[in-house]
């Protein structure tokens, strides 16, 4: 079995990145459609998110590893309340900031670290207050400057988004830490990426929603035009 593989050859990374790359496909009931909550909770509860966990600890310089580990730890966490705590308790965010502090130059981990985050993120406020207290806004803005010519800087600006909503704290976080120039630069450099101005637009409206100040600072940094 799966987890049987990963256990037999903790020292391989390939086998340990296919591994997580099937656990977390094992989650989703088609390929970017829906999650699958049965089997979201049936594979953490057989082991899966502590293998994941051991893997992310074994093979962190690996950055094929961080990817799949990261996308993984998305789709299991997905609108799922249970997971999410757990994958919080195992470790999951600090392994996920690790990842994001190793790869630095790797924008494909970068940007399924992002998805991780949105993923723990939604529609849990608990959470939400961890990844900006663990430094998750400041990393999500600095990849964003790092890899602007990346075109699926969507999961950063979905990620951005679900910290700001009706967050005044994280809003004003996220201004001061340069996001708001960040989410411009995405808009302005990807013009013809649907997804990135439809998330960069959801980001904006997250960051104005009930914050005059904001809506200020939106308006004069070009954000109307």
């Amino acid at each position: 079995t799966i987890l049987e593989t990963m256990d037999e050859h903790t020292g391989n990374a390939e086998v340990q990145l296919q591994a997580c790359s099937a656990l977390g496909n094992l989650a989703i009931r088609k390929h970017r459609a829906r999650i699958n909550a049965d089997t979201q909770g049936k594979i953490v509860a057989a082991g899966g998110l502590k293998r994941i966990m051991a893997a992310m600890d074994a093979h962190y310089g690996n950055a094929d590893v961080a990817l799949q580990a990261c996308l993984a730890l998305c789709k299991l966490a997905g609108h799922h309340t249970d997971n999410q705590g757990k994958i919080m308790a195992a470790g999951g965010l600090e392994r996920i900031m690790t990842a994001m502090d190793i790869h630095t130059g790797n924008a494909d981990v970068q940007m399924q670290a992002c998805g991780a985050l949105y993923s723990l993120a939604h529609d849990n406020t608990d959470n939400q207050e961890k990844i900006v207290a663990a430094g998750g806004l400041k990393r999500i803005t600095v990849l964003m400057g790092t890899h602007k010519g990346k075109a699926d800087l969507t999961l950063a600006c979905a990620a951005l988004s679900l910290l700001a909503l009706r967050n005044a704290d994280n809003q004003g976080k996220i201004m001061a830490g340069g996001g708001l120039e960040r989410i411009m630069e995405a808009m302005d450099t990807h013009k013809g990426d649907l997804a990135v101005q439809w998330t960069a637009c959801n980001a904006l409206s997250a960051l104005a929603l009930d914050n005059t100040e904001n809506q200020g600072k939106i308006i004069a940094a070009g954000g109307l035009k």
